[in-house]
């Protein structure tokens, strides 16, 4: 299955095929047809982080 990755240091983002979820023991596994990424929420994580690793780079 592909997957959406994120590195929280500099935003860039890599389309990749990873191996599907394990079904858990009395898990559900959905698949799902589509998805939707939320520009807005994604550039708010993108933001925190940022502002996290400057605190630790800080202090």
């Amino acid at each position: 299955m592909k997957q959406l990755l994120q590195n929280y240091k500099t935003g860039k983002l890599k389309l990749e095929e990873v191996p599907a979820p394990a079904l858990k023991p009395g898990g559900v596994l959905v698949k799902n047809h589509y998805s939707l990424v939320s520009a807005g929420a994604k550039k708010a994580v993108i933001e925190f982080a940022k502002q996290n690793l400057m605190r630790e780079l800080l202090s």
